[in-house]
This record gives structure tokens, C-alpha cells and sequence, in this order.
């Protein structure tokens, strides 16, 4: 076999040959970087073939076998990477462009309350008539069965009127407790999962020019690659060399343009030299555009008021539109159940009797409440428990008129329920500890977190947040500052999430004024006496959002 005779020194070269090479690896780098740039954002939606199984395989296979688009979708076939990636793209830059952004309250704030109630009331209208018919079928069973259908109508019609008003009240309640009830980080990652179109729109905007030069960059890499390619193709000559090698600078060529555009992550020096990949280099373009994005099609008035009702916390928020609605459902039923009575008789406490836990929840009047807790006790089956949701009475009191002193308690919810995770239960000195074992897991299946006190006026919450809102008043009525102020310097001061006169005017100024006179005259201090001021609101009508008028005017939803 003859001994291979190679050409190191280039003396006899078919330059035609030797010199089309690097030109045409260029061209082949260019074409693979430019065909790389649009698989990377095409198609947008998936296509390919759907596989029995394979969502389910995908679901065991290595975490970066995975990626492959299509696999998740239980399909072979391609999605560009970056719409397949849309979510996840938008879960590690949505934090800092959220945070260009504000917080979840100031987002609120500036797509105005009453614009989202409109938004609420147009989505949540339809819904009524099933709540109504879930709310009485629990509440009034008897009298809503018999009810003929022109009647049924005529109370979905009444609650529908009520609705507008009722929405722009919950919608207040959803700005306190704006933090719990809205993640923008949810809302953008789900809007981009199915719009990836807004990530590749969010690349093109601020990286096109780095994408375009990653393209250019191939030929000339794939040109200088192609220079040993054609030394490697003189010398040995074989006829497998070629498509080998080239195979091998396609990869390189793409490899390198990746590597220009994305490494390194972190600025840092080599000889000398601060280098950091082109993109890395703009995160914070890439942030402002996430941003502008983000502001303009996600965090919309729209889409905020479908999360609140539809979101992962959405049942927080159609609770609270279930609790607001429960009085106007029964107020628009109200004219039919004297004539209901007369022909099916009284349903008032007939459910009772089988009930295990009853809490009465009648207003704070001492003798209202002794006249309603007489009329369960002697429903109630043997083994029962019985408790009120009072913040203010005696529980001792009230349990001392049933024949079961030992099996009642205190079970005090705050407001808005749906919300508030704390439960008082109230420990009167007849109340047994087999009671307050079962007040407490109760409470626990309800998901609420239990505290257990001592019967006293007020208990713990009331004892020492009434004086505050007190306090406040006497501040306002001393002239030392507005209400506004007032509001805001414990808002802004103290961190808390309402001023204590806009809780004051939620709570009901009669509420209030009744729960400082019973601390007034239980514990004859002077430091419980109602302010002058809180005593004439009440007696002019002023009550707080109830009645329109408290500390502040909420008249056609002026606040």
C-alpha cells in the first residue's frame, strides 16, 4: 500500500477548491444561525402530532429532555422555544419589571375601584340567580320550594338592582385586603402561558439587534472556521472529511453565536477586558420592556377583576360577594314570606333542631340577644352547642338563661369573615373544657385560627382596638388633624391597612358607640367614655358606610 503523501506546505493547491471552503461554511453558518432564529420563535402554538401517552412518559423523562418542545404536550412535533417557554420566561423577569411597577395596592389604586365594581357587576350578574337559589334553598328551604317561578324571578330581579351598590362596598373591603387577594406574579406568568406571542414580541422589541447580529456573527465564524476545514481537506483528502467537519462548525458556529448573545451572564474581566453577553448586558432595557408590556396588556382592568373573581384566590372573593349579597337576598325575598307563611307556616327555627353548632349573631342589645339565645336553647338537641358572635356582651350572661350553661361559649368572627383568619372563642365562667375542645376544632375546619379568652367586655381584639378608633374620634373632635390625616398618619405610620375612622364608618359608629358604653359602664373607667362627637354622629343618623355618612360622605360611592 502506498505510503499517503500530504501537502503541508501547500505546493500544489486547487485554489478554486481551497478558497470556496470558508466561504462555504460561512454561508452554511449563517443559514443555521438564521434558521435557529426562527425555530427559536416560530411557530407559536404547537404543531405536530398528538401520542396517546406521551404527556404522562414525558412527565419520567430527564428534566432536560423535557424542554424538547412538544414532549410536555403530549406530542412530537415543534413550538418554538421561546412561546414554549413563555411562562417560565416570565416567572424569572416578571419580579423586576413588577417592581418597576408598584405594588399590588398601587395597581389598584390607579385602575380606579369603581371602574373594576362596573367590571365585577357585568361579570358576576349572571351568576346571581344561582346564588340566590343556593342561599335560600340553605336558608329558607321550604318557603323557596314553594315559591311559584314569577316569584323566584321577581327576588332575582331585586338582587340584581341591589348588586351595583353591594359590589362598590366589597370593592372597598377588596382594596384593604388588596395583598391577599391579587399576585401579579400569577396573573403575568398564566397571561403570558397563553399568550406566548407577548414574550416573543417582548425579545424582537429590545433584543432584535443582538438577535440580527448573532446571524451576521455566523458566517463570519463559520468563514474563520472554515479556514482549518479547508487545510484538513488539502491535506488528508478523504471524501468523509468534509461533511464531518461540517456538521462539526455548524454546531461550533451556532454554539458561538449563543455564547455572544447570552455568555457570560455576569460582567467580569478576561485579560483585562470587561466582557458580558449581549443580552445579560441589557437586563434592565429587558425589564423596562417586560414592564411596559406587563402595563399595557396584562395588568389591565379587565383581567385584574376576572383574577379577583377567577383567579387561584377567587373563591376568597366570591365568598365576600356571597356574604355582602345574603341581606339583599333576604330583603328582596321579604315581601313573599307573609304570604308564604300562610300557606306552608313558619320555617323561622325549624332547621335548628338538628343542627350541632348554632351561633347567634343578632346586633349588640343585650335583650334581643337573651330572647333569641332562650327561643334556640329550647330547639336545640341535648348534646348541642350554643354560642353567639357578640364583641362586646357578657358571654357569662347569656349562658346563665339556657338549661346548658356549661355547652355555650363565645365564637366572635371579624370582619370581612371570608378574609380574616381570627376567631375569638369567649371562655364564660359556666363553659366547660369539652365546650372550648369543640368551639376549637370547629373553628379549625373552618380554616380560621383560634384564640381562647376569658370573658371580659370587648375580650382581647375589642379591648384594645375600640379605644383606638375612641381615641381617634377625640383627636378629630379636638381639631388636632383631619380625618384624612388622621387616617393616613396611622396608615403610613403604623402600617396598618385602614385608618382607624374609615374602620370606624365599616364597623358602624352605633356598633361602636354601643361596645364603648358597655366597657364604660362594666369596668367605670373614664378612659372607656365614648367620645362627644362619636355620641352626636350616632344620634344625627351618621352611622358610616351603612347609612352613607360617617367620618367621611359615601354618597353615589363619593369614597
Amino acid at each position: 500500500m502506498a505510503a499517503l503523501e500530504i501537502d503541508w506546505f501547500l505546493r500544489d493547491v486547487d485554489w478554486p477548491h481551497f478558497a470556496t471552503i470558508p466561504l462555504f461554511t460561512g454561508v452554511v453558518g449563517w443559514l443555521i444561525n438564521w434558521t435557529g432564529l426562527i425555530m427559536l420563535f416560530n411557530p407559536i402554538r404547537f404543531h405536530g402530532v398528538r401520542i396517546p401517552g406521551m404527556r404522562e412518559l414525558a412527565t419520567v423523562l430527564p428534566r432536560k429532555v423535557q424542554g424538547v418542545p412538544g414532549l410536555l404536550q403530549g406530542g412530537i412535533g415543534w413550538q418554538g422555544i421561546i412561546p414554549a417557554r413563555a411562562a417560565k420566561m416570565g416567572s424569572i423577569a416578571v419580579d423586576k419589571a413588577i417592581a418597576k411597577l408598584g405594588t399590588p395596592a398601587e395597581f389598584y389604586q390607579q385602575l380606579e375601584p369603581e371602574d373594576i365594581a362596573e367590571h365585577i357587576v357585568a361579570v358576576f350578574r349572571p351568576e346571581v340567580p344561582d346564588l340566590v337559589d343556593e342561599v335560600m334553598t340553605r336558608e329558607r328551604p321550604r318557603l323557596w320550594r314553594d315559591l311559584p317561578e314569577p316569584a323566584k324571578q321577581a327576588v332575582y330581579a331585586r338582587v340584581q338592582a341591589q348588586l351595583p351598590g353591594i359590589i362598590r362596598e366589597v370593592t372597598d373591603q377588596i382594596g384593604i385586603h388588596i395583598d391577599q387577594l391579587l399576585d401579579p406574579k400569577i396573573m403575568v406568568i398564566d397571561h403570558f402561558e397563553r399568550n406566548p406571542r407577548l414574550v416573543v414580541s417582548i425579545f424582537r422589541d429590545f433584543g432584535q439587534r443582538e438577535l440580527n447580529l448573532m446571524v451576521n456573527f455566523g458566517f463570519v465564524f463559520g468563514f474563520l472556521l472554515g479556514v482549518p476545514v479547508a487545510f484538513a481537506d488539502h491535506w488528508f483528502g478523504q471524501w468523509w472529511l468534509l461533511p464531518v467537519l461540517g456538521v462539526i462548525v455548524g454546531w461550533l458556529t451556532n454554539a458561538l453565536g449563543m455564547w455572544l448573545i447570552f455568555e457570560p451572564p455576569e460582567r467580569r474581566r478576561i485579560l483585562g477586558v470587561p466582557v458580558q453577553g449581549l443580552f445579560p448586558r441589557r437586563q434592565a432595557e429587558a425589564a423596562e420592556a417586560y414592564a411596559q408590556i406587563i402595563a399595557d396588556d396584562v395588568i389591565t382592568l379587565e383581567h385584574i377583576g376576572d383574577f379577583l373573581l377567577d383567579g387561584p384566590r377567587g373563591d376568597r372573593t366570591r365568598q365576600m360577594l356571597a356574604d355582602a349579597l345574603r341581606p339583599a337576598i333576604h330583603r328582596a325575598a321579604a315581601p313573599l314570606r307573609g304570604a308564604a307563611r300562610v300557606a306552608v307556616g313558619s320555617t323561622s327555627y325549624d332547621e335548628l333542631k338538628s343542627c350541632d353548632v348554632i351561633i347567634e349573631a343578632a346586633t349588640e342589645n343585650l335583650e334581643l340577644k337573651l330572647k333569641i339565645v332562650r327561643q334556640v336553647d329550647a330547639l336545640a338537641k341535648p348534646g348541642a352547642l350554643l354560642a353567639s358572635n357578640t364583641s362586646s356582651i357578657s358571654i357569662t350572661t347569656l349562658a346563665a338563661v339556657t338549661a346548658r350553661p356549661d355547652a355555650f361559649l363565645g365564637v366572635h368572627f371579624f370582619n370581612p369573615v371570608p378574609l380574616m383568619a381570627l376567631v375569638e372563642l369567649v371562655r364564660g365562667l359556666q363553659t366547660s373544657d369539652a365546650t372550648v375542645a369543640t368551639a376549637v376544632a370547629f373553628a379549625k375546619r373552618l380554616a380560621k385560627t383560634p384564640i381562647v379568652v376569658r370573658n371580659a367586655p370587648g375580650f382581647v381584639v375589642n379591648r384594645i382596638l375600640c379605644p383606638m378608633l375612641n381615641e381617634a374620634v377625640f383627636a378629630l373632635q379636638e381639631g388636632l388633624a383631619s380625618a384624612e390625616d388622621i387616617d393616613n398618619g396611622m396608615k403610613l405610620g403604623c402600617n396598618h391597612p385602614i385608618g382607624p375612622l374609615a374602620l370606624a364608618d365599616m364597623v358602624g359608629l352605633d356598633v361602636l358607640l354601643a361596645v364603648l358604653n358597655v366597657f364604660y359602664a362594666d369596668f367605670n373607667d373614664s378612659k372607656y367614655r365614648p367620645a362627644t362627637l362619636l355620641k352626636e354622629m350616632v344620634a344625627a343618623g351618621y352611622l358610616g358606610r351603612k347609612s352613607g355618612r360617617g367620618f367621611y360622605d359615601y354618597a353615589q360611592g363619593a369614597r
